[in-house]
Parts: C-alpha cells; sequence; structure tokens
C-alpha cells in the first residue's frame, strides 16, 4: 500500500538560494543546515560517508527529531542540473519506508521567486501494525510537509529559523533543564 502526498511553495528568493539551503555539495551544509531550518529536525547526528549512492563523498545524513526519534536519510538522487534531490528514510515506526523528492524551479509567474516543491511516497505493508497506522499516517504526514516548506521558506527569505522552530529550540532546551 502506498501513499503519497505532493506539496509545494513559492519563495521570493532566487533558485540558486533556496537549492543551496537543501544542498551545496557540502558535508557540512548537508549535514548542519536542515537542523538549523526544519522545526522537526534537533540536530544532524552525523553525515554517511559509506552509502552505495554517494554525491561528493557523502551517502546521506542521520537526524535527531525534537520528539526523540532518530531517522536515517540516504541519497538516492542528487540532479544539481535540474536542482532535484531524492532520499529514502529509515527508522520510522511500524516499517514505513518513505521516498521523498525535492525540486527546486523557477516560479511560473516570477524568474526572481522559486518553486519548491516536495513529493514523498510512503509504502505501507498489509501486515497488521502497519494497515492501522495508515489512516494516522495519511493525516498527520501532509502537515508535517506543510510545516517543513514554511520553515525553509521562512529562513530562505529572512535568513532566521522560523517562529516555530525557534518553539522547538525552546522546548528542547527546557527538556535538558
Amino acid at each position: 500500500m502506498n501513499f503519497e502526498v505532493k506539496r509545494s511553495i513559492v519563495i521570493e528568493k532566487p533558485v540558486e538560494d533556496v537549492w543551496n539551503l537543501l544542498w551545496d555539495g557540502s558535508a557540512d551544509t548537508f549535514g548542519e543546515g536542515i537542523a538549523k531550518i526544519l522545526s522537526n529536525v534537533k540536530a544532524t547526528n552525523k553525515v554517511l560517508t559509506d552509502g552505495q549512492f554517494q554525491v561528493n563523498g557523502i551517502s546521506g545524513r542521520e537526524l535527531s527529531m525534537v520528539d526523540g526519534s532518530f531517522y536515517t536519510e540516504m541519497l538516492r538522487r542528487v540532479d544539481e542540473e535540474n536542482r532535484i534531490l531524492s532520499y529514502d528514510i529509515s527508522g520510522i515506526p511500524f516499517g514505513i519506508v518513505p521516498t521523498g523528492t525535492w525540486t527546486v524551479s523557477n516560479a511560473k509567474d516570477d524568474a526572481n521567486k522559486t518553486e519548491l516543491s516536495v513529493t514523498d511516497v510512503a509504502t505501507l505493508s498489509y501486515w497488521p501494525p502497519q494497515f492501522l497506522a495508515y489512516p494516522v499516517f495519511t493525516l498527520m504526514l501532509p502537515g508535517v510537509f506543510d510545516a517543513m516548506l514554511a520553515d525553509i521558506k521562512h529562513y530562505a527569505e529572512t535568513g532566521e529559523p522560523s517562529p516555530a522552530k525557534v518553539e522547538a529550540i525552546n522546548k528542547c532546551a527546557s527538556k535538558k533543564k
């Protein structure tokens, strides 16, 4: 059983600026950049360099989420010319395996704006726990991607973390006390 989510947002910044937030070929940026932007990501634990598919020596990254969970993103495709970044995520409960694809392109109405799109296809098996999780997953996932796009838009346009990211940082800091 597959579930697909497609979302997009227009960002008032040039394409290259937005693409560089997702990928600039640097292990440092790939490792730390997204943790500074997305409100659901607490930290990037490490950049992986031992996967079968590598771009500039990078095969993926480990993510520590604000809810305490850990995920691994493994690159599937990086097309720098067409600005497409695809990855698989592992570590999601119930054996759910999403494949995400980010696409960065010129907005249709203005060459100085960027359209950022994400498509996520999650594969769920028919084994009872996954089958029971399907309704929850279909309700939750679109909101997760809407929040991610809003975080990226805010950061791209202002250079500052979104209010949701600031709130997540403060929440994580208060748990440490």
